[in-house]
């Protein structure tokens, strides 16, 4: 209860405390380590130590608690302890260490592994790896974890297609997307917002915008993340009156707070369209300074559009907020570039 809590102090009392400690207290140890982002050296000994380590749900614990630090050296010396004590979560947390510290080969490596002992892969192990895939774009490896997704019938999973719906978009195939975001039975709040996503990223303000409104429909609430999307898409495609009907409406319609990432969503739609003028009155208003992204954004639109003045106050606050940040200083350079031209 206490590691549940992260009341680490409470929880190594009771745990010293206790005559015997089993398997389930040390996994509960380390659960509770790892949920703080916290690993005692001293407990992990004392795992080792009493023989704990081989027993599969604390050695499950170890590495996933290793993977998620990106200690991916120590997650693989926990799963190559005994052979015996291994099952697909264990293959499975170590395959998510590696993609998210984007070692792909390595994951697809541990993935044949797994395959080679006769573990079956669960709907979490093909969500990671296809998440892999959508990173980089490879859509021949991509498509083939999709029939075999469908072979062992994962596709009705919501989170697998989610994720093939991300990967799908990422590669550009938006056609693909939505087939497999229209098999989802009963798509929940991932899929809806990774479909507007998809069509977000590739500048498709009005699809984008109609996919939310449809989600909305069927009676899905947005949060900040679904309104990056639509936001994203409108300032892509120049459409400036639908993206601020877009951000007016979250905290009015929806009950959703923009945040700065939102912000910088509208300064980038301002400047796509050349409005600086308007961008620069926004940013006054803002009810917080607007942060390194909204000053690189408007710093951006001052070059494309020849904006010598404001371009040069954006760039000092920019590198006032990033002082390493040289393109700063290089983007002032090419609007006095072209100014003299």
């Amino acid at each position: 209860m206490y590691s549940k809590c992260g009341a680490m102090f409470d929880a190594c009392k009771v745990f010293e405390e206790m005559p015997f400690k089993d398997e389930v207290s040390w996994t509960a140890m380390i659960d509770g380590y790892n949920k703080i982002g916290e690993f005692g050296e001293a407990l992990y000994f004392s795992v080792v130590k009493l023989g704990f380590e081989s027993h599969i749900f604390v050695g499950n614990a170890l590495t996933d608690m290793y993977s998620k630090s990106g200690d991916m050296e120590s997650a693989s010396n926990v799963l190559g302890i005994d052979p015996e004590c291994r099952n697909v979560v264990s293959y499975t947390c170590l395959i998510d260490g590696f993609v998210e510290t984007e070692q792909i080969e390595r994951a697809l490596s541990v993935f044949v592994e797994l395959r080679r002992q006769g573990i079956e892969p669960n709907e979490l192990t093909f969500s990671s790896l296809i998440k892999a895939y959508s990173n980089q774009a490879a859509l021949e490896q991509g498509t083939q974890l999709h029939a075999q997704v469908v072979k062992i019938d994962f596709d009705e999973d919501p989170f697998v297609s989610s994720i093939l719906v991300d990967m799908y978009g990422k590669c550009g195939l938006l056609e693909n997307s939505i087939q497999v975001f229209d098999e989802i039975g009963d798509p929940n709040e991932i899929a809806w917002n990774l479909l507007v996503s998809v069509f977000g990223q590739h500048g498709l303000g009005i699809d984008a915008i109609k996919i939310f409104e449809r989600m909305v429909d069927r009676g899905v609430k947005p949060n900040a993340t679904t309104f990056v999307s639509p936001l994203t898409g409108c300032s892509r495609a120049g459409l400036v009156e639908e993206g601020l009907n877009c951000f007016y409406s979250m905290d009015k319609t929806y009950g959703v707070v923009p945040r700065e990432e939102h912000y910088s969503c509208v300064i980038d739609l301002f400047g796509g369209a050349g409005r600086l003028k308007e961008a620069k009155e926004f940013m006054d208003r803002m009810p917080f300074e607007p942060n390194a992204s909204g000053w690189c954004s408007f710093l951006g639109a001052c070059r494309i559009h020849g904006d010598k003045e404001m371009g040069k106050l954006a760039a000092e606050k920019l590198v006032k907020l990033e002082p390493e940040n040289s393109g700063a200083l290089v983007l002032l350079s090419n609007i006095y570039a072209n100014e003299r031209q």
